[in-house]
């Protein structure tokens, strides 16, 4: 039995053997987005692993045979660098609901540590499922790719979650590692970008608002291989972590994963200093964010009424109209 998958040699995978966020990866592979190199732990080895020690509820606690660990650790030296290690369960990642959050990843993975951090995984299913492991969705595999070393990372929506415009995509980014960002500890930069009707190769984008603001801090990986808090250098502090060329192709990245699997999605990404996007996961956005408070907008209760509390004259009327019917005409 098969131990371990390379998604990224062109194998496709169900989601009964690969789980959702794998699946997905090996979907966005085939549709030529940029993704880690990826290899996956099939449903078939957790459920072999489970078989072999039934009676004992915790992975944690599992005997895994000499020769699925001897594969495991081959992949880890072929990686050479540190490892992201990412649940994958059945149930993951679905248009109903994503399991956002709820499973473990463990991130900066050494070889020496991969088998504790596959367990981990593991034992994250148990913990999140009401009755255990038991049933046919109740499975996991796990994901390994190697750590990618990000001058930015962030999450993209390809809808506002905040209105639910399907016109609108909303990015968040930081410098660095997304975990900061992931976890609230750092306030990222915002940027709502319009995307008009039309054909993909042909679209216009073009950004409505942004929250540009000093971020001093990133998550990057430290001398003994975990991630820890460093200072942004002081020339990149003011400096917005995308620029509008490099967001509009991060969008058109996102439109076209959005395309293949026809609902919209949250996708995690990272931009290399070299400035390559490369897609970490995505899954279908299942519900609403909250509400982004505005800044930039004035509310006003009657417009007209407070500006002209008089009969407009010919002349006013002349300068006014053709400004109400710009706005009433506008799409």
């Amino acid at each position: 039995m098969v131990a371990i998958l390379a998604l990224h040699r062109g194998g496709r995978v169900s989601r009964s053997e690969a789980g959702g966020k794998a699946v997905h990866l090996s979907a966005l592979w085939h549709l030529g987005i940029p993704i880690p190199s990826t290899w996956v732990i099939p449903v078939s080895t957790f459920r072999r692993l489970s078989r072999m020690n039934q009676g004992v509820s915790d992975p944690s606690a599992w005997t895994i045979p000499d020769d699925v660990i001897r594969e495991w650790q081959a992949v880890a030296e072929e990686i050479g660098v540190p490892m992201a290690v990412r649940s994958s369960a059945c149930n993951e990642d679905g248009h109903q609901f994503s399991f956002a959050g709820q499973y473990d990843t463990v991130l900066n993975v050494r070889p020496e540590g991969l088998v504790a951090a596959i367990r981990q995984c593991w034992c994250s299913l148990s913990a999140n499922t009401a009755y255990g492991p038991t049933s046919e969705h109740d499975a996991m595999a796990v994901v390994i790719q190697p750590m990618v070393d990000a001058a930015v990372s962030g999450v993209m929506f390809t809808m506002n979650p905040m209105n639910g415009s399907w016109r609108e995509m909303s990015i968040e980014a930081v410098w660095g590692q997304c975990e900061g960002l992931v976890s609230g500890q750092i306030s990222p930069h915002w940027y709502l970008v319009r995307r008009p009707r039309g054909r993909l190769a042909r679209i216009r984008l073009s950004v409505i608002q942004s929250q540009v603001h000093p971020i001093e801090e990133q998550m990057a990986p430290g001398p003994d291989g975990a991630l820890e808090w460093v200072s942004v250098p002081k020339r990149k502090q003011q400096q917005p972590t995308l620029r509008h060329a490099e967001l509009f192709r991060l969008c058109r990245i996102g439109m076209k994963i959005q395309k293949h699997f026809q609902a919209p999605q949250d996708v995690e990404w990272a931009r290399t200093a070299k400035g390559d996007f490369v897609v970490l996961q995505s899954r279908p956005i299942t519900t609403k964010a909250e509400p982004r408070r505005r800044t930039d907008v004035v509310w006003t209760r009657r417009f007209l009424g407070e500006r002209w509390p008089n009969r407009v004259s010919p002349l006013g009327w002349s300068l006014v109209s053709p400004v109400l019917e710009h706005f009433i005409a506008y799409p």
